[in-house]
């Protein structure tokens, strides 16, 4: 298990580079361009359709523990770790599986592979994408414990509202949890007949749970929404266009851990039976809430599908590739639990997957490392020709975010120079930073 592990850190230590890219402007750059105590002011503020506190905090946070300044190498690792923690739950909740400990290798190497490089060589995407993501899970697992524990439910509750706060995906946790309460006589009873007739009874002694979820669900929605600018939409024109497209970006989503979009393809329609006879055994399954933060991910999923149907081919990115292998997570997780194979057969298979997914994620490191290296060394070199050179600048609006560049290099809050290599200089006859 360690060996996934050191890889994965690896990546971090070698391939990134303390230099903003494209939505590390917006997220960042801008809003320390602007000092304290004003910034405060800027907390809450939307970064396209996703409110990012809990993002901001934790650069506020390492720019305070840096003595002023941000590193973006520093916040890709923060996210790194996030992503650590993450597997390591999954591990843990591996444990409970028929198989053991064991069946989470596959899910291991998959969770901390580079197919992941934008999720952990992007200052951004690190945090928000994977912090969203592990924050639903928490939520899931400490909500299962509700009835054992009352701090394990606020927990849950807490969980749900940073989630809430990190991503726009996070508001989905609150459904799962609501429907994990209410179907709780389900898979109590093993079946759909019996779980249905204890519905209303379960309702009625749930009910104050039921109550402080729906107060405390409602205040995180009404505040994330309160001035909501509008999502980013790239709909395919037509009923029929939207609905062929949106269903291959969702298959194409499903398989998402595979970077190529036929493949993505092939997987996704593997999984999708599998998915659907989970749902079918939901009654039967003694973890309900791996399902239902599997749930949350396949919300995500269909939400993508419908607000994103113009190109299927956009579902199969690296900064997607979490909710793709946590759904694939899931799926192996409760797939132990429901599909009927014997343990022989069940242990074949798990080393059939477990050297497949080995071979998959090192096959893509050693073709995708060194060309990823090449793309930092060309964002490192621009950087250092900024601000002469604009059109250097990984960015959406180069002027625009230069002019906010400018202001946080002039308040020390970024130091451009940090990623000079020892005794190099500056190409060419480049514009001091400072004016």
């Amino acid at each position: 298990m360690a060996s996934p592990v050191l890889i994965f850190v690896g990546c971090w230590f070698f391939l990134t580079v303390n230099v903003p890219y494209w939505d590390d402007y917006g997220a960042f750059i801008k809003y320390f361009s602007t000092p304290w105590p004003d910034r405060w002011q800027h907390l809450f503020d939307f970064h396209n359709e996703h409110r990012i506190v809990t993002t901001r905090l934790i650069a506020d946070a390492l720019v305070a523990l840096n003595g002023g300044v941000f590193n973006f190498k520093a916040m890709m690792a923060v996210g790194n770790l996030i992503q650590l923690a993450y597997a390591a739950a999954w591990v843990f909740t591996f444990r409970k599986s028929r198989l053991g400990i064991a069946a989470s290798l596959p899910v291991l190497w998959i969770l901390l592979s580079f197919i992941h490089y934008e999720n952990s060589c992007w200052a951004l995407c690190s945090v928000q994408n994977v912090i969203v993501v592990a924050l639903s899970f928490a939520a899931c697992l400490l909500f299962a414990k509700r009835g054992q524990s009352r701090v394990a439910f606020v927990g849950a509750l807490l969980c749900g509202v940073a989630a809430t706060f990190s991503s726009g995906g996070g508001l989905l946790v609150w459904p799962s949890l609501f429907a994990m309460e209410l179907a709780e006589p389900l898979t109590e009873a093993g079946n759909w007949r019996n779980g249905l007739a204890n519905f209303v009874r379960h309702a009625k002694t749930s009910a104050t749970r039921l109550s402080l979820l729906v107060i405390v669900a409602a205040a995180s929605i009404c505040g994330y929404l309160h001035g909501f600018p509008g999502g980013t939409t790239e709909q395919a024109t037509g009923v029929a266009a939207r609905v062929v497209n949106g269903t291959l970006f969702f298959i194409a989503f499903l398989g998402g851990l595979v970077p190529l979009y036929l493949a993505a393809l092939a997987l996704g329609f593997v999984l999708l039976p599998l998915l659907v006879f989970i749902v079918v055994r939901y009654p039967r399954i003694r973890h309900p809430e791996v399902f239902w933060f599997m749930a949350v991910e396949i919300a995500t999923m269909l939400s993508a599908a419908v607000f994103r149907s113009a190109d299927p081919h956009a579902a199969v990115s690296s900064r997607y590739c979490i909710v793709s292998c946590s759904v694939f997570a899931s799926i192996f997780f409760l797939g132990l639990e429901v599909v009927p194979l014997p343990e022989k057969l069940a242990k074949w298979g798990l080393g059939m997957a477990t050297a497949g997914v080995v071979l998959y994620t090192v096959a893509f490191l050693a073709i995708g490392a060194p060309l990823f290296a090449q793309r930092n060394e060309l964002m490192r070199r621009n950087i250092l020709t900024w601000p002469a050179h604009l059109d250097g600048l990984r960015s959406g609006a180069p002027e625009e975010d230069g002019e906010y560049l400018q202001k946080c290099v002039e308040r020390g809050v970024y130091n451009p120079a940090s990623v000079l290599k020892p005794g190099e200089a500056r190409p060419g006859k480049p514009e001091p930073w400072l004016r």
